[in-house]
């Protein structure tokens, strides 16, 4: 019997699981030119039409020079995942997922779908008895680096076994982790991950255009794609900023590390008048002063430089301690010192405000 539910509902788990669906959702956009849009929430979650397994162009995707994921036989990511006999089946076991439904077990994701009995029989007659062996379990076909590592893959587990069994959806939509992620200069990738697809697609898509920072950290990058965020929306953060936003960095080597920021640091960032300060000013050092809490130093920065803006004449000491902590052209000139001192004390005001304030408040 097909199950006769329409849509399949999907929402934020750990890392891997938002990675996947996100990276599924943008290959949508990609492949298909799908409208990511409509399938996103406000609430977080996403609701995918089951239809959408049929419309896929699945050789486009996974075996032409083009392809957005590599999945067959020594792939670089997902290493032995399909094999050259199984390329032809793999598109029937693709459209069979329109009928999915909630049914067995899967560690790795909130809810377990998978296809009903009579299907899996008939894809298992069509050549893909082994595949289907393949993926019940978490291992090495779904990522050669991370495999089933507990050491390196920590955020991964719902418990402490080597074995985690997966549900027939996820092992489809786990070939599209490695989507979201963007590659750095120093060939780590990194990805921001939070509670709600919506936020993680919006957040990304701004990270994006903010690896070519120099000098810029990984908690600075998760910090300037909050400020763009609350700048360019006019969505209520503080929702969110009780629960955890963070940048996932894959290094080179296959380690990986997670920033955060604390809900406090968030609150501010997310602060629409404090977050166009930020932005105004565009400097690291102010920025990091924010993020760290250290309000005192902000207050006496802003104090100094507007000391040195108000003498006649700029001596070689202030001059070198503008040129040395002011990394844009214009906080340097001295005809602009006395405007970015009275912004680091506004942005100073501000923050202790925001700080005080104990109402959830939309970002205006």
């Amino acid at each position: 019997m097909v199950n006769t539910e329409k849509q399949i509902e999907l929402y934020p788990g750990h890392w891997l699981y938002n990675a996947s669906i996100l990276g599924f959702l943008l290959s949508l956009k990609m492949v298909e030119g799908k409208d990511i849009d409509e399938y996103l929430l406000k609430d977080g979650r996403i609701l995918l039409p089951k239809k959408i397994f049929t419309e896929l162009e699945v050789s486009k995707r996974y075996f032409e020079d083009a392809k957005i994921s590599s999945i067959v036989a020594k792939a670089p990511i997902y290493r032995n995942y399909l094999q050259s006999s199984e390329k032809e089946a793999f598109t029937l076991f693709v459209n069979s997922l329109e009928n999915v439904e909630k049914s067995g077990q899967c560690n790795l994701s909130n809810e377990a779908y998978n296809l009903p009995i009579e299907i899996e029989k008939q894809l298992r007659k069509k050549g893909l008895e082994k595949f289907l062996d393949r993926i019940i379990d978490f291992n090495m076909v779904f990522h050669a680096d991370l495999g089933p590592s507990l050491d390196m893959f920590p955020n991964a587990y719902w418990n402490n076994r080597q074995s985690n069994k997966i549900c027939q959806l996820f092992a489809f939509l786990i070939i599209h982790q490695h989507i979201p992620f963007i590659t750095m200069s120093d060939k780590s990738k990194i990805f921001i991950n939070a509670p709600s697809f919506s936020l993680m697609y919006k957040l990304n898509t701004l990270l994006e255009k903010l690896i070519d920072k120099e000098n810029a950290s990984y908690k600075n990058l998760l910090a300037m794609s909050v400020i763009d965020f609350s700048i360019k929306t006019n969505v209520m953060m503080n929702t969110w900023a009780g629960m955890n936003i963070e940048i996932v960095a894959i290094q080179k080597s296959g380690v990986i590390e997670f920033i955060s920021l604390p809900y406090e640091t968030i609150r501010i960032l997310s602060n629409k008048r404090i977050a166009e300060h930020l932005s105004s000013i565009g400097e690291f050092m102010v920025l990091n002063m924010v993020i760290d809490g250290r309000l005192k130093d902000l207050i006496e920065l802003g104090y100094r430089i507007l000391k040195i803006a108000m003498k006649p004449t700029i001596g070689k000491e202030d001059r070198n301690f503008i040129e040395n902590n002011f990394f844009r052209y214009e906080n340097r000139e001295n005809r602009n010192l006395k405007e970015l001192a009275n912004k680091i004390l506004k942005l100073y005001a501000l923050t202790e405000e925001r700080i005080n304030s104990k109402q959830n408040e939309y970002i205006n």
